[in-house]
């Protein structure tokens, strides 16, 4: 997207050193960095991660609500409070999450940022860049459950990839189980933007896959046996 005129943004709640990603996403093309150290009076600042999923996309609506109208641009926003430690408020928005044990914790954290990402899409609703702006949203990985079925434990790495393009459709709630990984979510973005794409990904277009494949990391037959086949 650089190469083709795209301005950029990366917001995120803790600090790009670490695992490298000023020095990996700037060789990218990313120019413009905000971290942990740069959130002015956050409701959260956990000295493990940094700021609150709630500071982290008010700032990301805040930078948005500046870009000139008809620009193209990509933003990456990255969240941190459902991630232990949990940089969630002490005070918060909605109710705790009970009786679910030692999840507690957790399920109360996934619900915060599920608050704190409703409270962006309440913000940018407004911007005229919201219907023209294609939002992906996606986790890194789930959280394991009690039982474990494979040697990989497929439980905890089953995360929907959300597609949501206000100016194509208004009705959500179109679903595809086409079983996907990480390594598809660029194709898949790119075939959205139309035009000719160079990538380095090993992964395809889950929208525009031949008729009748089921994806990658499909239950294949082996001889007599069934092997998960996880590419």
């Amino acid at each position: 997207l650089y190469a083709r005129g795209y301005d950029n943004l990366y917001v995120y709640n803790g600090d790009f050193a670490w695992d490298n990603q000023s020095g990996f996403f700037g060789k990218q093309g990313v120019k413009n960095f905000i971290g942990r150290l740069d959130f002015r009076d956050p409701v959260v600042f956990d000295p493990t991660w940094g700021v609150s999923d709630q500071d982290m996309f008010d700032r990301a609506a805040e930078e948005l609500a500046k870009r000139p109208s008809g620009e193209p641009f990509y933003a990456m926003l990255q969240t941190l409070s459902n991630h232990t430690p949990y940089p969630i408020p002490a005070k918060l928005p909605v109710d705790a999450v009970t009786g679910y044990g030692a999840l507690d914790e957790h399920l109360t954290a996934m619900r915060y940022s599920d608050w704190a990402l409703g409270r962006f899409f309440d913000k940018v609703r407004e911007l005229p860049m919201y219907r023209e702006t294609l939002f992906v949203i996606v986790g890194d990985h789930g959280f394991a459950s009690g039982e474990q079925l494979t040697e990989v434990n497929l439980a905890r790495f089953h995360v929907p990839l959300l597609l949501i393009a206000p100016g194509i459709t208004e009705k959500f709630g179109h679903r595809r189980d086409t079983i996907g990984t990480q390594v598809d979510v660029v194709p898949t973005i790119m075939g959205r933007l139309g035009g000719t794409t160079r990538h380095q990904c090993w992964g395809r277009d889950l929208l525009n896959l031949p008729e009748g494949d089921p994806g990658f990391g499909v239950i294949k037959p082996s001889g007599n046996d069934q092997t998960v086949a996880l590419i």
